[in-house]
């Protein structure tokens, strides 16, 4: 039982280091990641974009382009089994 005792404390204190560790480098962990948003009522997007929860956004529509056509079934024909 001491044995376990003692593996139990390094684990803690492994996870106590972790947890340190990521304190200490949270910001830089943080860093390229957008917390504040980009527009508002004070600061519109430019040209065609538009405000959708504080980020610029395309909101015309898609075009649906098909590449290939897909082959259907003929009517009363079986279910293919592969």
């Amino acid at each position: 039982m001491k044995g376990f005792d003692r593996d139990l404390g390094y684990c803690l204190a492994l996870i106590f280091g972790l947890g340190m560790l990521l304190v200490i480098f949270r910001k830089p962990i943080e860093e390229g990641f957008e917390s504040v948003p980009n527009c508002n009522l004070d600061n519109p997007c430019p040209g065609h974009l538009k405000c959708i929860n504080g980020f610029c956004a395309n909101t015309e529509p898609i075009d649906l382009v098909e590449k290939e056509e897909v082959p259907m079934l003929e009517p009363g024909s079986p279910a293919p089994y592969f």
